[in-house]
Formats: C-alpha cells, structure tokens, sequence
C-alpha cells in the first residue's frame, strides 16, 4: 500500500516558513511524487535544496545584502566546504547560504503529519 502527501497539510506548513515555500513546487510533488514515510519525503527535499541556486549578479547581491551582509556565514560556508577565494564569486556565496538556510528550515518542520496512509481500494 502506498501512503500519499497530504497537500493541505504540507502546504500548511510549508507557508510560515520563510525560504522554503518559495523553492518547494508543491502542485509537482503532489501530483507526481509518493512518499512511504516522513524520512522519504525528507530526502526527496533535501534533494532538491541541493538544486536550489541564485543566479544572476543583481539577485545574488541582492540575496547577500538581506541575509549576510558582512559575508561572514556565506564565506565560512565556502571555507567549510573547500572553496578557495579565487573560485568564490556573489552568485556561489549566494547560492550556498541559500541551501544551508533551507536547509535549516527543512530540519526544524514536523513532517510527519503530511504522509497519510492509503486507504485499499
């Protein structure tokens, strides 16, 4: 029996969060994926964090300016992950604080709720 993603409920808790809700594509998973348990569904969108990038100059100046405007998380960030100054640019720096910041997002929500079981037919 495959369980399935209650939408109202994922959706439900996918709006208070800040980040995540602008990078999820909620009709798609719904309509596409199915998940056996929260552990999954956790995966799957762990997965496509990975994904999520800023591109362009302006969006990355931008997302920088807003979220870390000394630098200090995003270049830590990099250093951690073995980036050296010269591979570094705004839309990378950008790019990695936005994954971590899903990331975190993605950690602190209850998914349990959002797999129901199906019900045989």
């Amino acid at each position: 029996m495959t369980n399935t993603l209650n939408a109202d409920q994922f959706e439900s808790i996918l709006k208070d969060t800040i980040f995540l809700k602008d990078y999820i594509d909620t009709p798609y998973i719904v309509a596409s994926e199915s998940f056996d348990d929260e552990g999954e569904l956790r995966d799957y969108l762990q997965e496509r964090i990975g994904e999520a990038e800023v591109i362009y100059y302006t969006n990355a100046a931008k997302f920088l300016l807003e979220q870390d405007p000394s630098f200090s998380e995003s270049l830590a960030l990099a250093s951690e992950m073995g980036y050296t100054p010269d591979k570094l640019n705004s839309e990378l720096l950008a790019t990695l604080l936005l994954q971590q910041k899903l990331s975190e997002e993605l950690a602190e929500l209850d998914l349990s709720e959002c797999i129901t079981e199906a019900k045989a037919a």
